[in-house]
């Protein structure tokens, strides 16, 4: 596909390099950031399609990522995305959705309950975390369940 955009995640120091006067993009933390931002302002209409219309509520995807005032148009007027060329609305929902490197499936861990624990270690950092139950401690030579209990 002649001219196809593809997005990489980059770690957040990466800087985008800008020459002339706009660029196709990589996504960064920093850009991510913003992006999601303007999603949870947005709410769920920004996932919602013509599959979920009802008789009292019409959606219509294309303009709530493409319409004045929607989550494109918005993100083109903040500074962090000044100068680049953001891909199409499906691309960026894609980004946003698609197992598993979505970022949704990426930063699970941060929202899902009892993985809270799960944070990815830094590149080399592999086993150095000490995962062993840890003793009960003592306080004032009374444990744990004594202090509960008293």
């Amino acid at each position: 596909m002649a001219g196809a955009l593809s997005l990489e995640l980059v770690q957040a120091t990466d800087e985008v390099e800008i020459t002339g006067e706009r660029k196709n993009m990589r996504w960064t933390r920093e850009l991510d950031t913003v992006l999601l931002r303007q999603i949870l302002s947005t709410g769920v209409d920004a996932f919602m399609t013509s599959r979920h219309n009802t008789k009292n509520k019409k959606y219509d995807q294309s303009k709530t990522w493409q319409g004045p005032g929607g989550i494109i148009p918005t993100l083109q007027e903040a500074q962090e995305f000044k100068g680049l060329k953001l891909p199409t609305y499906q691309s960026i929902i894609n980004h946003v959705t698609c197992a598993p490197h979505g970022l949704l499936s990426k930063y699970s861990h941060l929202f899902t309950p009892g993985k809270e624990q799960a944070e990815p270690a830094p590149a080399g950092t592999e086993g150095t975390k000490d995962e062993r139950a840890k003793k009960p401690k003592k306080h004032a030579g009374m444990s744990m369940l004594e202090l509960h209990l008293a």
